[in-house]
């Protein structure tokens, strides 16, 4: 039983970690477009829900900076 556990956390764990990443990068993404539009208020909203889920980056950062500005 133990072995099975531990395999089917090795390959669910990643894939856990890959949507999160995936769905953070989403969140970026809408972010940087709703600047684009001059929806602040949203742009800050998804920057903040990117950052909730774990995601750090320097560009992260600075748009959500942008946005406040």
């Amino acid at each position: 039983m133990r072995v099975i556990t531990l395999i089917l956390c090795l390959v669910w764990v990643p894939a856990l970690q890959a949507q999160g990443l995936q769905e953070s990068l989403r969140l970026f993404d809408a972010g940087t477009a709703s600047i684009q539009d001059g929806q602040y208020v949203e742009a800050i909203e998804a920057f903040d829900q990117a950052l909730a889920a774990g995601y750090e980056s320097a560009a992260l950062h600075y748009n959500r900076g942008i946005a406040l500005y």
